[in-house]
């Protein structure tokens, strides 16, 4: 895939993206699973989790996955809560988590779902900021 057609390809998955959660947000219905608003944020975290090789950022996350599936929960207490290379605790989590599959497809994708979230949920209820947890930092 050309470096143009995978800008139109990831730009065509947010814009669905959106347009399932504009969906989503005009309900009122709050008290049913709102399967739109699920798609909305599966869609990128999806894409997310299975791309190869793809962005300037890849190698970086690859390298950080590999680096720290294997390190204990011991090693981070040792340096009160970041590793010497000062990663934060939530990619650690999200690290272990990844090692048990053995997968770094779920790396990306909980690291995707981490970021995406907190944003979706504040576009679909601005009255709630969502934004201001700082989830794994």
């Amino acid at each position: 895939m050309t470096k143009f057609e995978s800008l139109l390809f990831y730009l065509s998955v947010y814009i669905l993206s959106a347009f399932f959660l504009s969906i989503s947000k005009k309900r009122k219905d709050n008290k049913k699973i709102d399967l739109c608003f699920i798609i909305a944020i599966l869609l990128p975290v999806v894409i997310a989790a299975l791309r190869d090789n793809v962005g300037t950022d890849f190698e970086n996350y690859s390298w950080m996955y590999e680096s720290q599936r294997e390190l204990t929960f011991a090693q981070l207490l040792k340096y009160n809560g970041k590793f010497i290379d000062g990663t934060p605790l939530g990619i650690w989590v999200a690290s272990q988590i990844a090692g048990a599959f053995a997968s770094q497809e779920v790396y990306f994708g909980l690291l995707a779902l981490l970021v995406i979230t907190p944003i979706f949920l504040f576009i679909k209820n601005p009255k709630t900021n969502y934004c201001k947890s700082r989830v794994y930092s």
